[in-house]
């Protein structure tokens, strides 16, 4: 699942968590942090490893239409492979 930066930031700040960053550059620099070039977490190599993108910018109804679709096509995949 994908995201913009901007409204991933916009999503971070209205949960209000302690610790969360306060700003964008600190949002931005632990989403680096992220995407890992050390032994962190990695996002991106995650990925790019996916079978499935989901770009997640919309509404939480947008977001689960765009699931529902994707399980349909995996179990319509399976369907037709076995």
């Amino acid at each position: 699942m994908v995201t913009k930066d901007s409204t991933r930031f916009t999503r971070v700040q209205s949960r209000g968590r302690t610790g969360d960053p306060d700003t964008f550059e600190s949002f931005q620099a632990a989403d680096t942090r992220a995407a890992g070039n050390d032994a962190f977490q990695q996002n991106q190599v995650l990925i790019n490893h996916a079978d499935v993108k989901l770009v997640n910018d919309g509404s939480f109804e947008d977001l689960q239409e765009a699931i529902a679709s994707v399980v349909q096509d995996i179990i319509k995949r399976d369907t037709e492979s076995a």
